[in-house]
């Protein structure tokens, strides 16, 4: 992705949920309407944060993309307790993704 991408993806829950968006050892956490109409998310580098609170500077060098109802976070820093994110359960039926993909958002 580009400098300025933004990562975008369509999902359709019949329940509200949360649901978390991960990238590498950073995360987001993503609040689902439920119903019958899809919900469009829009995230940036800034919305993924780490166990400590700590923003992803940028796309460049991701590996890993992970879409859940909950994830931990753990802290590289000794002594500091884990970030939990989501609720664990999800309500209803698996959620259904009807797009991911980049989107430039540079002029």
């Amino acid at each position: 992705p580009t400098q300025g991408a933004k990562l975008c993806l369509n999902v359709l829950s019949g329940d509200a949920n949360k649901m978390v968006v991960g990238i590498d050892n950073y995360a987001a956490e993503i609040h689902l309407a439920g119903g019958k109409e899809s919900q469009s998310i829009t995230l940036s580098p800034a919305d993924f944060l780490d166990a400590d609170g700590n923003a992803l500077d940028s796309w460049q060098g991701i590996k890993e993309l992970s879409l859940a109802p909950s994830k931990t976070l753990r802290s590289k820093k000794e002594g500091a307790k884990p970030r939990q994110l989501g609720s664990g359960q999800w309500q209803g039926g698996p959620p259904r993704f009807r797009s991911l993909s980049w989107v430039d958002s540079a002029p």
